[in-house]
């Protein structure tokens, strides 16, 4: 079983990110409510448009005596379906894996999957350090904390 290194994105905020998936959620439960019309089911539409969207794994957040080591659980993913990207505050973790089924008769089928997860930190980390690693359906993350003196100028951002 192999290790990917995983090239984490320094980011000065994933605010947008998070605004483009309500978004996308959003209008994702809107459309399902058209096509469904059932009224008072709009919760059923909104988490069925939330799992579209991308699934939240779970995650282990621990904190060492240098910073933060996060374990997600990404099965069925490869090193290259993976994108973490930190800011000062944050880890945020996206992936995206589509797999193409040939089937004898019809031709075949397309399934893909998708992992949206934000973990926010109490305490500020340096995002130009944050290391990543993926290996047997498992991201490991460790994140430094920001050493004393260093001002997270986009702390404020995130």
């Amino acid at each position: 079983m192999s290790t990917t290194t995983i090239t984490v994105r320094p980011t000065t905020s994933i605010l947008e990110k998070l605004a483009e998936r309500f978004d996308r959620v959003r209008r994702r439960a809107f459309d399902l409510f058209e096509e469904k019309g059932a009224e008072g089911q709009e919760l059923d539409h909104w988490l069925a448009a939330e799992r579209e969207e991308g699934l939240e794994p779970p995650v282990r957040v621990s904190e060492t005596d240098h910073g933060y080591e996060v374990e997600a659980s990404l099965p069925g993913m490869s090193g290259r379906d993976v994108m973490v990207e930190a800011t000062n505050e944050d880890v945020l973790i996206t992936a995206e894996h589509t797999e193409h089924h040939r089937g004898k008769k019809h031709g075949g089928s397309e399934s893909s999957m998708r992992i949206f997860r934000a973990i926010h930190f109490p305490r500020a980390i340096d995002r130009e350090h944050v290391q990543a690693e993926y290996r047997g359906g498992t991201l490991r993350v460790k994140a430094a904390w920001m050493k004393a003196g260093d001002a997270p100028e986009a702390a404020a951002h995130a």
